[in-house]
């Protein structure tokens, strides 16, 4: 997503946790040479709900645009390696970077039950909001809520994990300065 809003001229900057992740895009951006240069097969080993034998052989080509043909010299684009809150609010001391009062906009995709602090990601993310800044948040289901609430912390019960319900966090998040619209 931040790469497609940096091709849109937007000043973009991803965060990710995920070392696994990271080394994945880290890869597509920066080591492909060509449009569907590699070839995978992501069903092959699931078995479950598939019609037909052949769907078990379909093919994933990627990358699915070059990079390097859409970003340049002038595009604002950059990644954020670690935890989200010790990235934008927990700067440490050495750091001449600053997130308060920075962002336009922060777009969050199926993000938010990530937390073990829900109220912290908030927080964190109106933190680093400029005043009428926005958050759009990408990954409504069908309860019309902000996403799959998951709860990655849920089962670690060496974990704090604080797990709202939609309708709890329907009445928390405007305390936050953040009028709720839903868009399908």
């Amino acid at each position: 997503m931040p790469f497609e809003l940096a091709v849109k001229g937007y000043s973009s900057q991803g965060n990710e946790f995920s070392y696994f992740m990271l080394i994945a895009s880290h890869f597509i951006l920066n080591m492909t040479t060509k449009k569907e240069e590699f070839t995978v097969y992501p069903f092959i080993h699931n078995l479950s709900n598939n019609f037909t034998e052949a769907q078990l052989f379909r093919e994933v080509k990627f990358p699915d645009v070059l990079p390097v043909e859409y970003l340049n010299e002038d595009s604002d684009f950059s990644m954020t390696a670690g935890e989200f809150v010790e990235i934008y609010l927990k700067q440490p001391s050495n750091t001449l970077i600053y997130y308060i009062d920075t962002w336009d906009c922060v777009i969050t995709c199926f993000f938010i039950d990530t937390a073990n602090n829900i109220l912290q990601y908030i927080d964190v993310i109106s933190r680093t909001l400029k005043e009428g800044g926005v958050w759009i948040n990408f990954g409504i289901n069908d309860f019309n809520s902000i996403g799959p609430l998951l709860y990655h912390y849920t089962e670690l019960h060496s974990e704090c994990s604080i797990e709202l319900s939609w309708e709890e966090l329907k009445q928390i998040i405007p305390k936050f300065g953040f009028d709720i619209k839903v868009s399908l």
